[in-house]
């Protein structure tokens, strides 16, 4: 077949047990990928497709590439020349987060156990929990009364204060820590 260049709109890693991905182009169109090479694509990035096969099943033509190159832009050339693509602070924080949460969830597993689907999934969960919590916009999630908070919300009939003598306590301590 001849060359024909794409723009990746969603990429899709196989499902369990399957051997193929997917790739669905800027058109609509849906190209079948074998599960090694869907972590090459990335969204929003475009591809030549260099040699790719079809076949027509129950009235539908069905698209599988075997080979592509990505096509590098002016944007994305700093990254493909071994510089790096500027951060800003907040995505650059959510980085770390995320790694450093996945890098104790993995401390006594098997990396093999895991599928590169449920990688994938648990690192959106992370991100949305970033967001969520120390985002640009954070939800706010205090819960009333709360044991453990010492700026608990005050319930009707009842005083908000915490006691003037919270931190008065007379624990004796040896003389020499005085």
């Amino acid at each position: 077949m001849s060359e024909i260049t794409i723009t990746a709109a969603t990429v899709r890693h196989a499902e369990a047990g399957k051997q193929y991905g997917s790739i669905k182009d800027t058109t609509g169109k849906w190209w079948g990928i074998a599960e090694a090479e869907v972590r090459n694509f990335v969204e929003g990035r475009s591809y030549r497709i260099t040699n790719y096969t079809t076949r027509d099943y129950n009235g539908k033509t069905y698209y599988t590439i075997k080979s592509f190159q990505e096509l590098v832009n002016t944007a994305q050339s700093a990254s493909q020349q071994g510089g790096s693509m500027p951060l800003n602070d907040q995505q650059r924080r959510m980085d770390i987060f995320c790694a450093g949460a996945f890098n104790n969830m993995m401390q006594g597993q098997d990396p093999r156990d895991w599928t590169m689907m449920d990688i994938t999934d648990f690192l959106q969960k992370l991100k949305g929990a970033w967001m969520a919590v120390f985002g640009p916009n954070p939800v706010p999630r205090v819960k009333q009364n709360d044991p453990i908070s010492t700026t608990q919300r005050p319930v009707d009939g009842q005083s908000g204060s915490l006691p003037s003598n919270d931190m008065n306590d007379d624990i004796p301590f040896s003389p020499e820590f005085r």
